[in-house]
């Protein structure tokens, strides 16, 4: 039988997929301001030019 692992939990059978449940049912949902954030995509499109600007900056910077 095939084992997952998940975030180093071994999962086997149904008792622990209840412990999964219920550590996904106690997460934190997020804000309005943050489901707006995520699922605009003129603002997607900024954090991905950012995190590009950053990223091209860090390798010019090893070179």
């Amino acid at each position: 039988m095939a084992r997952i692992v998940i975030l180093g939990v071994g999962v086997a059978g149904g008792e622990t997929m209840a412990i999964i449940d219920e550590r996904i049912q106690a997460a934190p949902l997020p804000s309005e301001r943050e489901r707006h954030r995520r699922s605009h995509p003129i603002i997607q499109f900024v954090r991905f030019v950012a995190l590009s600007w950053r990223t091209f900056r860090l390798a010019r910077k090893h070179d």
